[in-house]
């Protein structure tokens, strides 16, 4: 006689083998998802880096370019038009409607109109989501001073979930150099703006997860949405 193991063992096996991989799954995917929102920031910095230094030597720094501050609707327009030539545009959504710009652009996030950010889409998917804050780039963020504006980017467009900290970061665009929302010395800091649990974590700015950039650029991970005792001088990963 042969040994073979019985139609019930083998769907047992089966049955365990498909409990293990519900529960892993699930991790696994979560977990490719963070190194590819990762490589893509950073991906989306270098190229902001080098259209920021591009621009800069072609018109001079942002306090020339002749912007009025974040209730101009137009210096938006200004400050996105001075970086689209030297990226990789697919999509453009300056000048265009509200309706245009959800639907190609921003998804349903809810501080991106057109009105008050100017935006478009780069040919990897990327979505570059500009804001002028202040004409003369002479107001200072804790350490970072010199602030001009910002840009938000999303790392996978309209797609969902069009959220700060998931896949939407900011970034500082100062006088003379681009700076992650976060860096240490920043006022809205990593281990207050970019935690889990505070609703509220710096006065006058109520988003959640407002300040993880700087964080996912220069530690590489996405653990703070996993554990609660990650800090700039201490612990970088969860484990």
């Amino acid at each position: 006689m042969k040994k073979a193991f019985t139609l019930a063992e083998v769907l047992i096996t089966l049955g365990i083998i498909g409990v293990v991989a519900a529960l892993v799954m699930p991790s696994l995917i979560a977990k490719h998802k963070e190194k590819e929102t990762v490589s893509r920031l950073k991906k989306a910095y270098s190229a902001l880096q080098q259209a920021f230094l591009m621009a800069t030597a072609e018109e001079g720094t942002p306090d020339n370019w002749g912007m009025a501050g974040m209730y101009d609707a137009e210096s938006h327009i200004i400050l996105a038009n001075h970086f689209k030539p030297y990226m990789k545009v697919l999509t453009d959504c300056v000048r265009q409607p509200t309706a245009f710009v959800r639907k190609n652009c921003v998804g349903n996030n809810t501080f991106s109109l057109s009105t008050s950010h100017a935006s478009f889409v780069l040919q990897d998917g990327t979505t570059m989501i500009f804001r002028a804050l202040f004409a003369n780039c002479n107001v200072t963020y804790g350490t970072i001073s010199n602030v001009c504006g910002t840009v938000t980017v999303d790392t996978n467009g309209a797609k969902q979930p069009n959220e700060l900290g998931y896949d939407l970061f900011t970034i500082y665009i100062t006088k003379n150099r681009l700076v992650p929302m976060g860096t240490d010395g920043d006022n809205k800091p990593f281990e207050r703006s970019c935690d889990r649990f505070n609703t509220s974590p710096v006065p006058g700015w109520t988003n959640k997860f407002i300040g993880c950039a700087a964080w996912v650029i220069y530690n590489e991970n996405m653990d703070y949405l996993h554990c609660d005792d990650l800090s700039w001088n201490g612990k970088t990963k969860c484990k």
